[in-house]
């Protein structure tokens, strides 16, 4: 398994500089962006699809720090009725056909989120669509707006040999319904499966990811749980909790960078 980063965080910097920091740290991969909301400050990208040479020179920077380059990231939403919305959707298609010229397997985004119907002017996160109005919404959104463009981009990515991967950010479109046409999340609990909210969820259903209604019904219901003596759901993490968790990562790093053995005592 290889621990990286999202040099995101150092283009204010050159792109050696910033792998350089990377490996500094013990850490051995990264994801550069390549568009979506951020420009892409450490990605020539007319520069590498033109050029067989600028790539090998690319990579070389990589194999230089021994950093590899596991991802392009063109995180943003491509289903924004806004114009920007468009652009962010071809950063996509740019991004895997550059991802395949350099032997990259993966390409990071978002699902998006479209408008609520197609003379919307700004994106609608629909969580909860339990009746008229919002089901009309949902059938917009995914019928029409969601599965053939992701349809689309799956073909040409698979054409590419590179897999895409979406970030979970709320405000995002997610299917969590069991057995539906979409799949949703194959990996990632959420709605009624999730143990935080399968005895707390406010309704009976999921709906597009998660509101903030369903974790207050969790906090609401594991604070009343607390003060009648019950322990009927899991624990919320302490700042103790936090604390060791950025311990364990700071051991793991420095093994990492020193070839040691780290321990860590619970």
């Amino acid at each position: 398994m290889r621990l990286g980063a999202y040099t995101a965080c150092l283009h204010g910097m050159p792109l050696r500089d910033a792998l350089g920091i990377l490996a500094g740290l013990g850490l051995d991969s990264a994801e550069i962006n390549s568009g979506g909301f951020l420009p892409p400050v450490h990605l020539p990208i007319e520069e590498l699809r033109s050029s067989e040479t600028a790539r090998s020179e690319y990579l070389a920077l990589f194999d230089e720090a021994g950093v590899a380059l596991t991802a392009l990231n063109c995180n943003g939403n491509p289903l924004d009725p806004d114009p920007e919305g468009a652009r962010q959707a071809r950063d996509i298609y740019t991004s895997i056909e550059l991802a395949a010229l350099l032997g990259v397997k993966r390409v990071v985004t978002m699902s998006g989120a479209p408008g609520s119907e197609p003379s919307s002017r700004l994106p609608v996160w629909n969580v909860v669509p339990w009746h008229s109005a919002f089901l009309r919404i949902r059938d917009y959104q995914w019928n029409e707006v969601a599965i053939p463009f992701w349809k689309k981009v799956h073909a040409f990515a698979a054409d590419h040999d590179v897999r895409v991967c979406l970030e979970m950010h709320p405000g995002n479109v997610v299917d969590s319904t069991p057995g539906a046409a979409t799949n949703g999340w194959r990996r990632v609990l959420i709605g009624p499966e999730h143990p935080y909210v399968a005895a707390a969820q406010s309704m009976p259903f999921a709906g597009v990811g998660h509101g903030g209604q369903e974790f207050f019904t969790y906090q609401a219901r594991a604070f009343l749980d607390e003060i009648s003596g019950l322990d009927r759901l899991p624990r919320q993490a302490t700042f103790a909790d936090g604390l060791h968790n950025l311990q364990v990562q700071r051991a793991v790093i420095e093994a990492a960078a020193t070839g040691s053995t780290a321990v860590v005592t619970l």
